[in-house]
């Protein structure tokens, strides 16, 4: 039996090689590329893998691409850095989905997964139907007022008021551009999912913000950003290592 990797990031396709190799011996490798062209060439010629590890943000695209263009016939373990990709492969029926930097112990799940499902006979997603079908989101999907308090009153907040959020003792408050701060209903995850990703990124686990609060991007040791927020914000705000890279291609526009 063979696999696929289709990984932008050297160290993430050595982290998947490792991984397959201990967890799944039976199967050969039998490439692995980085960007949406090379896995339509390679997919269009060679025989279908069982399985396919498919990073979701690629250099020229998304692997969504991959699957419009090239009738898969494999079960489909989608990786990505961002979370709101990760939600998105999730309800397109993958097999699994691995947040990178990916836990060993998730990998372990997916696998145990995928073993029951190549020992049935299931037939893996027909990718080409399902994207077809699927509704193309509008602007109207993103939410663009958020109802908040202050004091005795409410106020209607426009999104375009919002610099930030920031997770604070597990409750989410939301900077306004001209300084103020209120207190939110809802969870980071939920707002990642009502605003626009043009906009809107999520940081890290506890900042959500929008892209023009984004006043300076430094380097960070260990191939890591710091960001400077403005209004400025009261603890470090640190892009990882891992999701950098998705980081720079959104403020690029060449994500959406």
């Amino acid at each position: 039996m063979n696999l696929f990797i289709i990984e932008d990031e050297a160290a993430a396709t050595r982290q998947l090689k490792r991984l397959c190799e201990k967890y799944l011996p039976e199967f050969e490798i039998a490439g692995a590329v980085k960007s949406v062209k090379e896995s339509i060439n390679w997919l269009s010629v060679n025989p279908t893998p069982e399985v396919i590890f498919m990073d979701v943000e690629l250099t020229d695209g998304q692997s969504f691409d991959i699957l419009k263009e090239v009738d898969i016939k494999s079960f489909v373990i989608f990786t990505t850095a961002y979370d709101q990709f990760a939600i998105k492969a999730f309800d397109l029926n993958s097999l699994a989905y691995l947040l990178k930097p990916i836990n060993e112990d998730h990998f372990k799940k997916a696998i145990k997964k995928l073993r029951e499902q190549l020992s049935t006979s299931v037939v893996p997603t027909n990718w080409q139907a399902l994207l077809s079908a699927l509704p193309q989101p509008t602007v109207n999907d993103y939410k663009e007022r958020f109802l908040v308090k202050h004091g005795s009153k409410l106020i209607s907040l426009s999104e375009s008021q919002i610099a930030y959020f920031h997770r604070e003792d597990n409750v989410v408050i939301v900077y306004t551009k001209d300084g103020s701060k209120f207190s939110m209903s809802h969870s980071l995850d939920e707002l990642e999912q009502l605003l626009d990703p043009k906009y809107f990124f999520r940081i890290n686990r506890s900042f959500l913000a929008r892209i023009n609060a984004i006043s300076h991007i430094h380097d960070y040791f260990n191939s890591k950003l710091k960001l400077t927020l403005s209004p400025s914000a009261a603890t470090d705000v640190i892009v990882s290592k891992e999701k950098s890279s998705v980081f720079k291609k959104w403020l690029d526009g060449t994500i959406f």
